[in-house]
């Protein structure tokens, strides 16, 4: 090969490495700028990393902290919790006892007061009419055996009218109350008296209940009898006195008297 050939061929590699150099250096810098921002990203996750670490041990030493604060607090309702239920049982019993006290003080009242209340009372079952409660007045008024239990017997036994029962059971569905009603009353022995009957609601034992009065008006109604009797015969003995009188105002007329006549005169004549 000449020398021209030679220096040619150089030449041409000389070219082909500057090239090679220049590409190679081009790619040394692409990748070294890819490397710093793969670093850089590398750092930033890096530092993310950390702090979502510390912000997790923070977290984490709070909750424990919460659950700590939350276990002394569940620890101490827990304490109260027990303290007053024992003390709640206490005051219930004591509320219990005292008002089974009251309660008991209040039925010996009260049964001293109706015992010795001369007006007949009764104490009703609303729904059944059963006789819860009867005081002796009530005995002696309704002519009840002493021995015969309060149970056994009903408001309606003593009504001699059975429609009494449903009138009275309707006036105090209306009205709240019966005040002032007249009942003809069968005693045991079939004997009847009149009687004025009071109802009013009263609580009795825990039950809703019907306290019953009874005054005895059998004398005053005889008296009403007797006085209506009267007056029925002098309406009849005026009635009679105003029928003798018009008869005689008829009987003592011109004309009934120039009739009389002329009865006589055709009699004679016949």
């Amino acid at each position: 090969m000449n020398p021209d050939a030679q220096i040619a061929e150089l030449e041409t590699q000389i070219q082909e490495l500057k090239q090679e150099k220049q590409d190679l250096e081009i790619l040394l810098e692409n990748t070294t700028a890819h490397a710093d921002a793969v670093t850089q990203q590398l750092a930033d996750k890096v530092f993310q990393h950390e702090r979502a670490e510390r912000d997790l041990q923070m977290s984490e030493s709070r909750l424990q902290h919460l659950l700590a604060t939350l276990e002394q607090e569940k620890t101490d309702l827990e304490l109260i919790l027990e303290t007053m239920t024992a003390h709640a049982d206490t005051v219930e019993a004591q509320l219990q006892a005292e008002a089974l006290a009251a309660l008991r003080q209040s039925e010996v009242q009260f049964r001293t007061l109706v015992e010795a209340n001369p007006v007949a009372l009764l104490i009703l079952h609303i729904e059944t009419g059963q006789i819860l409660y009867r005081n002796p007045a009530v005995i002696a008024l309704l002519g009840i055996p002493q021995e015969a239990p309060v149970i056994t017997w009903r408001g309606r036994d003593f009504c001699y009218d059975p429609s009494d029962v449903e009138r009275l059971k309707e006036l105090y569905v209306q009205q709240g109350n019966v005040t002032n009603y007249e009942l003809l009353v069968k005693r045991p022995d079939d004997s009847t008296l009149w009687v004025l009957l009071n109802w009013q609601p009263f609580v009795f034992q825990g039950q809703n209940t019907v306290l019953s009065a009874l005054w005895d008006i059998t004398a005053r109604k005889q008296q009403e009898e007797n006085l209506q009797r009267q007056v029925a015969e002098l309406n009849q003995a005026i009635d009679q006195h105003k029928r003798d009188r018009q008869v005689k105002e008829i009987t003592e007329t011109e004309y009934f008297q120039h009739l009389r006549q002329r009865v006589q005169e055709l009699r004679r004549s016949s």
